[in-house]
């Protein structure tokens, strides 16, 4: 007996490895990364947004195993961003008239909260240089009193 027309063999299914479900994995970087690819090739609007972008005033540029300040870059990089709720208490660091000389010097990876260090890890594997977190990129006065 001969296979019916349209039987699973006629389709050319290929079977798809499921997802491990750990977004850190490299698998889920190399997603990432295609989405992201596919996004400014193909979007007409993403283009456009690429080309009249501007840049925030700080970023954090990302270099191995530090974070460093960087203030008013004439230049355009892509950058990722990271802004929350950070509840009642706010962010466990945050940018400061009294420690930003030492942001602006370089801070070790190690020494962010781990929702930072996250960050920094994710655009490190999509191969991105630039991060903004509101909490270290947005200056908070301290008053004096």
């Amino acid at each position: 007996m001969g296979q019916r027309k349209g039987s699973r063999s006629d389709w050319h299914i290929r079977p798809q490895r499921h997802p491990s479900g750990d977004t850190s994995s490299t698998q889920a970087a190399k997603t990432i990364r295609r989405w992201l690819d596919t996004c400014r090739n193909t979007h007409e609007a993403c283009q456009r947004r690429q080309q009249s972008q501007s840049m925030p005033t700080r970023l954090l540029k990302l270099d191995g195993d530090y974070i460093q300040i960087c203030e008013d870059m004439t230049s355009v990089h892509p950058y990722a961003c990271l802004s929350h709720c950070w509840g009642v208490l706010g962010p466990a660091m945050r940018l400061k008239t009294n420690n930003i000389e030492s942001l602006k010097a370089r801070v070790p990876v190690s020494q962010l909260p781990k929702t930072f260090r996250d960050a920094v890890e994710v655009c490190s594997k999509l191969d991105i240089h630039f991060l903004w977190i509101d909490a270290l990129c947005k200056l908070t006065v301290v008053l004096r009193g």
